[in-house]
């Protein structure tokens, strides 16, 4: 939910202003909203608003962000791989319906990251996404959001990365980063995955890169729980950013990134 408005000499009146993001701001909460088990505000009947996202479920806070930086809503007809965006491994990404799309569910390698960047260092990612299957396959099912990326290095079929994971399969949030000299998952958590999960769930997946930490951050549509997961061991110093998936195809509906601080 957004609210716009100015007050002026007593009076609100029509102003041209940037909207304010109430859903999912950390409490305490502004009226008629009101706090839920995981320190943030939700509207007081408990339901979701409208404008909190493009299907009605879980969106990202711009709360605590900076300045918006990079923006992807795919809102056009096609994938801009000539000034925005590089398509890198196997996946096969396009915009459809107004969402963005990888269908390629047996990749390991699909990347998509923005062009430029090879000096940032800090930034907040946050996208929301869903894996479309193959399910019942055995496969990871696992959408991704890939930061500190290196053009220059490939190791594994991939350019060298780093990644926050929600892997649908084994229930666990990974940070795992992929460089010349290793192959490893630096921290990881369980997800509170319930019997007969529907694992094509939405989700917000969020991450904040500051200096050799990252937190990566998942919340799912529904009532289970904010899960979070950190390390302070990065292996590459700076790089651009994007999206990732491992055995899955997958649909986003938003890719934002904003400053730290």
């Amino acid at each position: 939910m957004r609210v716009w408005g100015c007050f002026v000499a007593g009076a609100l009146v029509a102003c041209s202003v940037d909207p304010v993001q109430l859903e999912g701001r950390t409490c305490p909460c502004v009226a008629g909203w009101v706090c839920d088990g995981t320190n943030h505000c939700v509207i007081a009947d408990g339901s979701v608003s409208p404008e909190a996202s493009d299907d009605g479920g879980a969106d990202a806070s711009d709360a605590d962000a900076g300045n918006l930086i990079f923006d992807e809503e795919f809102d056009g007809g096609t994938l801009d791989t000539t000034n925005k965006w590089v398509v890198g491994g196997d996946g096969n990404w396009f915009i459809q319906n107004g969402l963005g799309e990888q269908s390629n569910g047996s990749s390991s390698t699909a990347i998509l990251y923005a062009q430029g960047f090879a000096t940032a260092t800090d930034y907040h990612i946050v996208t929301r996404m869903h894996s479309t299957g193959p399910f019942d396959a055995g496969q990871d099912l696992a959408p991704e959001i890939a930061f500190r990326i290196d053009p220059t290095q490939m190791a594994f079929g991939v350019v060298t990365n780093v990644r926050c994971n929600v892997d649908l399969q084994q229930n666990q949030l990974l940070i795992q980063a992929t460089t010349t000299t290793l192959n490893t998952t630096l921290d990881t958590t369980n997800l509170p995955i319930p019997p007969n999960f529907d694992a094509s769930t939405w989700f917000v997946l969020d991450a904040v890169v500051t200096g050799s930490a990252a937190k990566c951050t998942v919340t799912f549509d529904g009532n289970l729980p904010t899960v979070a997961v950190t390390t302070n061991q990065l292996p590459i110093a700076s790089g651009p950013f994007g999206l990732k998936t491992y055995t899955t195809q997958a649909e986003f509906a938003y890719f934002r990134v904003y400053s730290v601080p």
